[in-house]
């Protein structure tokens, strides 16, 4: 889901409640190459949008929904886990 929030555009993305946490994590690529990409528009593709998905994955499982943040900054994976998912 695409929200307008009056710092810019966020994408709440749910996790199937069903999916098991070791697989996602191992395959958190083919998680935004398949199941996110193709849901959303171009305009909420690359790599920030990619960095803080595979950050949710791997470091937020519990949370729900994981919010990509248009108004983050391409700072790059390692960045973005270290300001746990929100540089």
């Amino acid at each position: 889901m695409v929200k307008g929030v009056s710092q810019g555009t966020t994408v709440a993305v749910y996790r199937s409640t069903s999916a098991p946490r070791t697989v996602c994590v191992n395959a958190a690529q083919a998680v935004y190459d398949n199941e996110y990409k193709p849901l959303v528009s171009s305009t909420y593709e690359g790599q920030k949008w990619r960095d803080q998905l595979v950050c949710h994955i791997a470091n937020a499982w519990d949370k729900r929904p994981w919010n990509l943040d248009s108004w983050r900054p391409n700072v790059g994976y390692p960045a973005t886990v270290a300001a746990q998912c929100n540089p």
